[in-house]
């Protein structure tokens, strides 16, 4: 019984992890990327390892179609599997509880990704101060007075939740400001 709860909490932690892990290091989390089908796959693992760790609790004999199906269409096996081992009643009930169960893991994802982001903000504003950043002239062009974004201070603003601000902060410059 406790490794079905350890298979349940290793998927909590993974939902949210990976996408932490992803944003923190890439930037973003890319659907259908690297990360995600590697998330996914060891996701798989685990809700596959519950089943099995269900099936001997319960005493249900699966056959290889039942176990294939949880592999390759779990959405639709799983509650098939529930039902027919627990009964309706009860295999209702625990199909709501998966429901649930996948909800939180996808609201945990979401909350991983923008604890990330949220986290590599407030380090960088550590780092550098508060951060106040023009972007360069369209096409590319500093005008007059120089490209007002030098490189040894351009920061990945998007990244960061920025902002595009109209606004003349500097005499003839009424370039777009980017502010935190």
């Amino acid at each position: 019984m406790r490794s079905k709860y350890a298979a349940l909490a290793l998927l909590a932690l993974v939902s949210f992890a990976g996408p932490f892990l992803e944003t923190a290091i890439t930037g973003g989390v890319e659907s259908m990327g690297k990360w995600e089908i590697g998330e996914t796959l060891v996701a798989l693992a685990l809700v596959f390892w519950w089943y099995h760790l269900d099936k001997a609790e319960n005493g249900y004999r699966a056959g290889p179609l039942m176990n294939g199906g949880m592999l390759l269409v779990m959405a639709i096996a799983m509650p098939i599997y529930l039902v027919r081992s627990r009964g309706w009643k009860r295999g209702l009930l625990a199909t709501a509880l998966a429901a649930a169960c996948a909800a939180v893991s996808f609201g945990l994802g979401e909350l991983g990704e923008v604890a990330s982001a949220w986290l590599s903000r407030v380090l960088l504003v550590e780092q550098l101060g508060d951060v106040h950043v023009h972007e360069a002239r369209p096409g590319g062009k500093g005008g007059p007075y120089g490209d007002l974004n030098t490189t040894a201070r351009k920061v990945d603003l998007a990244r960061l939740g920025a902002r595009p601000v109209a606004g003349g902060v500097a005499p003839k410059a009424p370039d777009e400001v980017l502010h935190r």
